[in-house]
């Protein structure tokens, strides 16, 4: 027997010209098929032992893959070259910001110093422009002092910017250390204040956040170059197999086999049937099991069933009793309703009914009203006529009084006879003398009384006109 070792899937075997290849077992009895894979089987093992045995025997080819790491070399070599010039340019950059930074670190020290200089100047000029002021009375009566702009620029203190600045290096001025600096010297509150600057410098969240971008860069990096590491083992590793299925591409071992292989299948008949006798006591069990369990299931299933049966039927007698009793309820609530609705129904018709007598009343009183209205101003009319005809007769009755007054005093005889005819009793001298004066006095009075009577009549006419409408 001989068997071939391809280059990639090992176990594709091929005959020789004189080796006879394994037939394929005819069909028959199990016993024979049984016996027919058991010698392919065997004949299998011993082609992949040989050959297994041929392969280690072998010794192991030198692979050529100087060029694959030279290739990665190179790779590596052009990467350094631009991280170096990369370094070199960044290099620069951070020169030049350092330059800028320094530049504005000394502008903002000199525009410190030019402001502490101004601000202690202008403390000077203020002390001298406003010295401690005199009496009231001087200042009421004595001349008032005037400066000149020219006057106060000539007390500032003149100095060059490269005084200043080499003044500020001298001092070193820091952000720090300009808050102790501004305090030795007095500071007008109302002057500009300055932010702080410690506020400038980056806090706690921003140096988070660069180790953040620095480590994220790092780890980039990194990855790139795992990267670059994993394809060049894959690149290896391809070339490896490739050079190793070329040199087991024509390989080819004789293996000698007897034609007939004797096997002793007692044991192995004894060993299956005790497995199937083991599987079929097993599944014996279990279907005893099996059906115990479905009994048992069934049986509470059922006491499940009957109880919650017998409680069915416990609440279809409690609902069927609940149901009458709500008949019965519904029926004495519907007699009721009827009731309740003839009830409203006649307390309709009796308030209709009494709606009715109370508008005939209404309007009868009303009638009634009106008439009392129209009596009312007849009478009052009839009055004001009483009222009319009264205060004729008064004026003709003081007239004639006045008249026979007049006689009386004219003929000097007594008149008694004639005063009790006009008033019922006797008079005397006095009363003589009151009647002469009494007339013009009744005539007044008279007039307002009928001036008043027809007043109110002319208002009460009035308001029962404004009523009627």
């Amino acid at each position: 027997m001989s068997c071939r070792v391809p280059g990639r899937p090992p176990g594709a075997l091929a005959g020789q010209p004189g080796a006879s290849a394994p037939q394929q077992p005819a069909p028959g009895p199990p016993a024979t098929l049984l016996l027919v894979q058991v010698q392919a089987l065997e004949q299998r093992h011993q082609l992949l032992e040989a050959r297994w045995h041929f392969l280690q025997s072998q010794d192991a080819a030198a692979f050529d893959l100087g060029h694959l790491y030279t290739e990665y070399q190179g790779r590596l070599q052009e990467e350094l070259h631009k991280v170096s010039q990369q370094r070199g340019q960044l290099e620069a950059n951070l020169l030049q910001v350092l330059e800028k930074v320094e530049e504005f670190r000394i502008r903002y020290e000199d525009e410190i110093s030019k402001r502490t200089d101004m601000e202690f100047t202008f403390v000077q000029l203020k002390k001298v422009a406003c010295p401690a002021l005199p009496p009231r009375g001087s200042l009421l009566g004595g001349p008032q002092p005037s400066f000149s702009p020219d006057h106060l620029l000539s007390f500032m203190p003149k100095q060059s910017p490269q005084r200043r600045k080499s003044q500020h290096r001298q001092t070193h001025l820091s952000p720090h250390s300009h808050p102790g600096s501004r305090a030795s010297h007095p500071v007008p509150a109302t002057g500009p204040s300055l932010p702080s600057p410690a506020t400038h410098h980056p806090g706690s969240q921003p140096q988070d956040l660069d180790t953040e971008c620095l480590r994220r860069t790092e780890l980039e990096t990194k990855l790139k170059g795992l990267q670059s590491f994993v394809e060049l083992m894959k690149t290896i590793y391809e070339q490896e197999l490739k050079d190793l299925a070329a040199q087991l591409k024509d390989v080819s071992v004789t293996v000698g086999m007897a034609p007939r292989c004797h096997v002793d299948l007692s044991g192995i008949v004894e060993e299956v049937k005790a497995q199937y006798d083991a599987i079929a006591a097993r599944s014996l069990e279990e279907a005893e099991a099996y059906s115990r369990s479905q009994v048992e299931e069934q049986a509470t299933r059922s006491a499940e069933l009957g109880s919650s049966l017998q409680s069915s039927r416990s609440e279809i007698a409690d609902l069927n009793v609940r149901i009458q009793k709500l008949r019965s309820q519904i029926l004495s609530v519907k007699s009721h309703c009827l009731k309740l609705e003839e009830n409203v129904k006649a307390a309709e018709e009796q308030g209709a009914l009494a709606f009715q007598d109370a508008k005939a009343k209404l309007a009868e009183l009303e009638a009634a009203l009106q008439r009392a209205r129209q009596d009312m101003a007849r009478q009052l009319r009839e009055y004001q006529e009483l009222m009319n005809v009264k205060l004729a007769l008064d004026l003709e009755i003081a007239t004639y009084r006045k008249l026979v007054e007049g006689e009386e005093s004219r003929m000097d005889l007594p008149s008694a006879t004639v005063v009790s005819a006009v008033q019922s009793r006797p008079r005397t001298a006095a009363s003589r003398s009151g009647l002469s004066k009494g007339p013009s006095r009744k005539k007044k009075n008279s007039k307002g009384s009928v001036i008043k009577i027809t007043e109110m009549s002319e208002k009460y006419f009035l308001q029962e006109s404004e009523a009627s409408e």
